[in-house]
């Protein structure tokens, strides 16, 4: 922010963002409502000494409106002018979406502005409070980067920078670079999986990059094994894990996990052993890579039966935790995992959405969450119910994704990839090998009738344009030439093409 040019000796100057609305103690209202609403946050002051100059801050300044106030000295004041600079990572977005529906056009545009401005030097969080790069936020951040953008050097800097940072003891930092260096430990069996995503969307020109990381994945693997119990669980991990905030899990954290004996991170564990398998397999590393499909063939089975409640046919938080209130958290990273089996799935599907007994999956986990429920057939929840706090960010006037809502923070990529939501699972476009050497298209109609759209992948441009009625699915692509496609459509019917191009399938 530049408030420009301006003169005045003795006078002072305020800047100050963003706006809140005075409804009793501070609360956020209609964000635009300035008529009604009160200006508060961080403010920069100027003394003025009587002579022309341009001011601009140290560091960039995130806002939507800014106040000027002026407490004037014995001499006039003039502001000739207020201008500011736009800077993010330099990067275009290439992907579009198109459901013939306004509410997603604007979900759409908020969750690419959210990402843009909490993307400068590395992701961060958030542009306004922390400006960190988090590792739960930046492993979304980099998912939806790649398709919304095609980007993927952006995301080998942030995978590296974890890398660098890690510790003897085994873990990476819960956010890098930071002066203070912190811990979050489950946050590191996200980085593994951060790792794969870039594998899966890359593909073989990254191979270089991603052995380089491998000492690091085998340091947190290596971590969370030295901890396991008996009974498979993994046992305590300090010192903080933030997984989700809820009344019922102080600081965030789980109350099993606290105690050493959770579903979640232990379902967890055993998701990120699976992703660095496959690394490991598809990237030269054959011996390391049947050591920890052993120990995930190991562990599947005992958690699976020492946190299943037959009686609530939900899985516990912890083995014989019935004293906790049960979440969506385990019981998506249950099924994520492979930890659930189909029987037990069938059953956690006729509670997983809309039991007010489960403790919800906020704006990030919502993300996990999604990934559950396109996994066991049940996407329709996606429009439902997931999308529910992005369409009251709308409401409020929003123009991008909050931390929580309501929360503090008005932009947190971390909520962001309901756009990744869009390209990849509801048009269906993502990489059918590795770095997209060939290309599955298989979209998710539940919820909608019509969508269209497309991203630039690293074998080139792919657009789709699918409509449903009654049980049928037409769909037209436009894929590389020379590179192979298959399509499925939710009808079951699937058809290959070997080189490519248009494609036109009915079904």
């Amino acid at each position: 922010f530049r408030p420009g040019e301006a003169d005045g000796p003795g006078s002072h100057a305020n800047a100050r963002e963003p706006i809140q609305a005075p409804d009793g103690p501070w609360v956020k209202g209609v964000r635009d409502d300035v008529a009604n609403g009160e200006i508060a946050g961080y403010r920069d002051t100027l003394i003025l000494d009587g002579t022309s100059f341009t001011w601009e801050p140290f560091h960039w300044r995130t806002f939507w409106f800014i106040r000027v106030h002026v407490e004037p000295g014995p001499h006039a004041v003039t502001l000739r002018d207020a201008s500011y600079r736009y800077t993010t990572y330099p990067v275009e977005l290439k992907a579009s979406f198109d459901a013939g529906r306004q509410d997603y056009a604007e979900i759409m545009e908020m969750s690419w502005r959210t990402l843009r401005l909490c993307s400068h030097e590395t992701f961060e969080d958030c542009p306004y409070y922390e400006q960190l790069h988090y590792l739960g936020d930046a492993r979304i951040e980099a998912l939806t980067h790649m398709y919304l953008t095609g980007d993927t050097d952006y995301v080998r800097h942030s995978i590296s920078l974890y890398r660098n940072s890690h510790r003897w003891g085994g873990l990476v930092d819960s956010r890098t670079p930071s002066y203070d260096p912190q811990i979050i430990p489950y946050f590191a069996l996200l980085w593994v999986l951060m790792v794969e995503d870039l594998w899966e969307f890359a593909g073989d020109r990254e191979t270089e990059f991603l052995r380089t990381c491998f000492h690091a994945i085998e340091g947190v693997l290596t971590y969370f094994r030295s901890r396991l119990r008996p009974d498979g669980f993994v046992g305590k991990v300090d010192p903080w894990n933030m997984v989700d905030r809820a009344d019922e899990w102080p600081r965030g954290e789980p109350p099993a996990l606290v105690a050493g004996e959770s579903t979640y991170l232990s379902c967890l564990f055993i998701a990120a052993i699976n992703a660095a398998s496959r690394l490991f397999r598809n990237l030269g590393d054959p011996d390391d890579a049947y050591r920890w499909e052993r120990l995930s063939m190991r562990l599947t089975p005992l958690v699976r039966e020492g946190a299943w409640s037959e009686t609530e046919g939900l899985f516990l938080e912890g083995p014989n935790r019935t004293q906790d209130r049960l979440s969506q958290h385990s019981q998506a990273l249950a099924i994520l995992s492979g930890v659930a089996n189909q029987e037990q799935i069938d059953r956690i599907r006729t509670r997983l959405v809309g039991d007010p007994l489960l403790i919800p999956m906020k704006l990030m986990q919502g993300y996990y969450f999604a990934r559950a429920l396109e996994q066991i057939g049940d996407y329709r929840a996606f429009h439902d119910v997931v999308l529910d706090p992005w369409h009251a960010m709308r409401a409020a006037h929003l123009s991008t994704c909050a931390e929580y809502w309501p929360g503090r923070s008005d932009c947190h990529a971390w909520s962001s990839w309901p756009a990744l939501d869009f390209i990849r699972t509801i048009l269906g476009i993502r990489p059918g090998a590795p770095g997209f050497a060939s290309i599955l298209i298989q979209p998710v109609t539940d919820g909608l009738d019509h969508a269209a759209g497309g991203m630039e992948s690293p074998a080139g441009m792919v657009n789709v344009e699918w409509s449903a009625s009654d049980g049928v699915t037409t769909l037209t692509a436009n894929t590389p030439k020379g590179v192979p496609v298959t399509v499925r459509l939710p009808s079951g019917i699937q058809q290959h093409y070997p080189e490519g191009g248009r494609i036109d399938l009915k079904g």
